[in-house]
């Protein structure tokens, strides 16, 4: 039995259904009548539990907001608009939803004979008839057996024969002992089937009336187990659609057409097939890890929910005996599976010349760069999975992900060295920077596993590494990629399985708030950058040379302001004392500078010790500092007048 007491729903200033008090019986059909927008289907979804609503109803003494899977599992439910994948045929959409049901094959098989489709079996859902469509979610309603039936506009696209046969079909089914709930546009055919009719309009009942008695048999009542949908189903049928897909396909092409160029090059250069020593193989193939495959991930995690929702396929999966949670999970678990197999193969044909050529030994290495490629494109898979559950349209969701990834890949490193660069913030702040993109994190990752040259691994990774040693910055580079890739689909979770009300409530004005951060971290790149091009090397007061500040009288004050930049920006590699021995100066080729050699530090004008400082050093065309742009002004000149003391005889 179902009882709905005092039910109302709304959809922000609009009700759709309003007050509705019914109770639906066993040996009953009820036919829901009304026109379109009356709240019938809305009324539905409540019953399933797969809209919030306030009020109360029960099915079988559950609550379907507070027990959804075990009321789903009792119903049988056929949708509307249909809700099933136009790419299966008719026998795999049985197979489908009846692994998720834990039917046996054999039932499901009986059903689609009955539904008068055996000749239908491998012909997909995209290419059967309206009503044939119907008669296959008829057959998917009852795979189960169940109790309580309902079901929404069955009889649409049905001729008039199919209409009668499933009228014959219904009364049958009430006679068993089910409850059955039919919302219709009354045909005659269903009219007639009907022991009950009641009328909604603009949400509320306006006539309810019996109009034959319940059949006499309806003492018989079909066995319904409470039993949760299985997710494996889900899993497996997101990763096949996944590698089916034009971006994993695509991507796999390009990882082993790129690669395998780059590899090919690699043998015939310099620097040969050894990766672990950054050659041009290396750093194409690192480019690739960071570009492609959070490219990918993103664009494919943000079509997960709203893919569904275009195709009309999200709401029956939700009428499934299955939580909000797990569907989500199960979607992500399969995208995750089909881009680590996309990303293995796109990987090997590289992988397979390099062993050729290099040996076996080196393939340790070189596994290191799908690796990294996996970390990355977990964590902007889950990110895309929250943009996904958080778009309104596949579109939009679409168009968020791109900017996501260039914005991370692309605009955060631009719009960080330029407001460094304005406003000073000390290389703390640089290295803390690493934590929030997990693309650079990734890529100082790859680094430190492969070369810890301090120029590669930019100014924050060689702070880090001073800091921490690399091995220390490995383990918080790896804790902050694990939470990028746990935290964005906890937050999908949380917003997918939290009523709409609330889910409004909760993100809304988070969302408008990333919206404005979104269009301020444009604006903040382009007035940085430009802040930067005018104000990076201002004139020499005294000289007019650019790049150098004017040189004021060195004092005690002075030498000790510079003494404190020099321990903050150069004590990690330059040592305490200047002389080129500090932490991370051991993984300098060749090593740092000993600023207390009078005789090279006699040879450099104040002016290229400051370029050295703001734009990098360099040797034979090497780069080997990282550049350090946000000092200038009096921290500069102090801490070229203590650079040059460190050389003073004492």
């Amino acid at each position: 039995m179902i009882t709905i007491q005092h039910v109302t729903k709304r959809y922000g200033t609009r009700t759709a259904v309003d007050d509705v008090s019914l109770t639906f019986h066993r040996g009953q059909v009820t036919l829901l009548l009304g026109a379109n927008g009356a709240g019938k289907s809305t009324l539905l979804k409540c019953l399933l539990g797969t809209t919030g609503f306030e009020g109360s109803i029960r099915v079988g003494g559950r609550d379907p907001l507070g027990e959804g899977c075990a009321v789903r599992s009792l119903i049988g439910y056929m949708p509307q608009s249909g809700g099933l994948h136009q790419d299966l045929t008719v026998a795999q959409t049985m197979r489908f939803y009846s692994e998720i049901r834990g039917v046996p094959l054999e039932r499901s098989q009986a059903l689609v004979e009955q539904a008068g489709l055996s000749d239908y079996r491998d012909v997909t859902v995209g290419e059967l008839s309206g009503g044939l469509r119907q008669r296959l979610g008829f057959a998917l309603a009852l795979v189960t057996n169940p109790s309580i039936l309902v079901l929404d506009e069955p009889a649409a696209s049905l001729d008039s024969a199919s209409r009668r046969w499933l009228a014959d079909r219904l009364r049958a089914l009430a006679a068993d002992g089910r409850t059955i709930v039919v919302s219709t546009h009354a045909s005659q055919e269903l009219l007639d089937s009907g022991h009950r009719r009641v009328v909604l309009e603009d949400g509320r009942v306006i006539a309810d009336e019996a109009i034959a008695p319940a059949d006499s048999q309806a003492s018989i009542s079909p066995t319904d187990p409470i039993r949760r949908g299985a997710l494996l189903p889900i899993v497996t049928k997101e990763l096949t659609d996944a590698i089916s897909s034009r971006w994993l396909i695509g991507y796999a092409s390009l990882l082993a057409v790129l690669g395998l160029a780059a590899a090919s090059v690699g043998i015939d250069s310099a620097s040969g097939l050894a990766l672990q020593a950054f050659g041009r193989t290396t750093a194409t193939l690192m480019n690739l890890c960071l570009l492609l495959a959070p490219l990918v991930a993103v664009l494919m995690g943000a079509a997960s929910i709203t893919g569904e929702q275009e195709r009309g396929t999200l709401d029956y999966l939700l009428a499934q005996p299955i939580a909000r949670s797990g569907l989500l999970l199960a979607k992500y678990a399969g995208l995750l599976i089909a881009l680590s197999i996309a990303t293995l193969a796109g990987f090997l044909p590289a992988g397979a010349l390099i062993a050729a050529h290099a040996g076996a030994d080196i393939i340790g290495h070189y596994l290191l760069f799908p690796a990294i490629a996996l970390l990355a494109g977990a964590a902007l898979a889950g990110v895309g999975l929250f943009i996904s559950v958080a778009s309104r349209s596949a579109a939009q969701s679409q168009g968020t992900a791109v900017f996501t990834w260039f914005a991370f890949v692309l605009l955060y490193d631009l719009v960080l060295m330029s407001s460094l660069a304005v406003s000073g913030l000390p290389i703390g702040w640089l290295a803390a920077s690493l934590v929030a993109n997990p693309v650079d994190a990734a890529r100082v990752l790859g680094v430190l596993a492969l070369e810890p040259d301090l120029y590669l691994l930019g100014p924050a990774g060689a702070f880090l590494t001073a800091r921490l040693a690399p091995s220390g910055a490995a383990a918080l580079l790896l804790a902050s990629l694990a939470l990028w890739i746990a935290m964005p689909v906890i937050g999908a979770v949380i917003k997918f399985t939290l009523p709409s009300e609330r889910r409004s409530l909760v993100f809304g004005v988070p969302m408008k708030l990333a919206n404005g951060i979104s269009i301020l971290v444009v604006f903040l790149g382009l007035a940085g950058g430009a802040a930067c091009s005018s104000q990076a090397a201002p004139p020499n007061a005294a000289s007019g040379t650019p790049g150098a500040a004017a040189t004021p009288a060195v004092s005690a004050a002075m030498l000790e302001k510079g003494r404190g930049v020099y321990k903050t920006y150069c004590v990690a590699c330059h040592g305490e004392t200047g002389k080129g021995d500090g932490p991370a100066g051991g993984v300098m080729k060749p090593p740092p500078r000993d600023h207390t050699d009078r005789a090279y530090m006699s040879t450099l004008t104040d002016k290229q010790i400051t370029d050295v400082i703001q734009m990098g050093g360099a040797m034979k065309g090497k780069p080997l500092m990282p550049s350090h742009p946000q000092i200038k002004g009096d921290d500069m000149a102090a801490l070229v007048a203590y650079t040059r003391s460190l050389s003073n005889p004492k």
